[in-house]
């Protein structure tokens, strides 16, 4: 059976691929995430909850709640 191409983005080589290879070209992806983390510590009240939204991998996510 073939993979319908509306279905492509449910594909696990497309996940890896862009894990592994897009993510590492995105330009300036760590300093984002620093400069993000940075505006979140200034704030005068901690993040309670948040909401992500095509955001990827969830990468955002991850570094928000280890913070």
């Amino acid at each position: 059976m073939t993979e319908r191409k509306d279905e492509v983005w449910k594909s696990s080589a497309l996940v890896e691929t862009y894990l592994h290879d897009v993510r590492g070209a995105i330009p300036l992806a760590n300093e984002q995430i620093d400069v993000m983390m940075r505006l979140i510590a200034a704030r005068e009240e901690g993040v309670e909850s948040f909401l992500d939204l095509g955001c990827g991998d969830g990468i955002l996510a991850a570094a928000i709640l280890d913070t």
